[in-house]
């Protein structure tokens, strides 16, 4: 499936979030600036963001 070459490609995610009302799972690469959305395992599409400061970073995996 898709998502093990996310995390061949990528590694481990920075954080991982099932967002079960999308039926979606993200995959969240702060360092990398990008973010893999994938449902039952395969690609439906990308954000790519600018590599966003530590504070911010906690800031926003402290939501989940």
């Amino acid at each position: 499936s898709e998502d093990n070459s996310v995390t061949n490609i990528y590694g481990n995610p920075d954080l991982k979030v099932n967002y079960e009302s999308f039926i979606l799972d993200a995959y969240f690469y702060f360092d990398k600036g990008i973010t893999f959305n994938l449902r039952d395992g395969n690609f439906r599409s990308a954000h790519i963001y600018s590599k966003l400061d530590q504070q911010t970073i906690e800031k926003f995996k402290s939501e989940f």
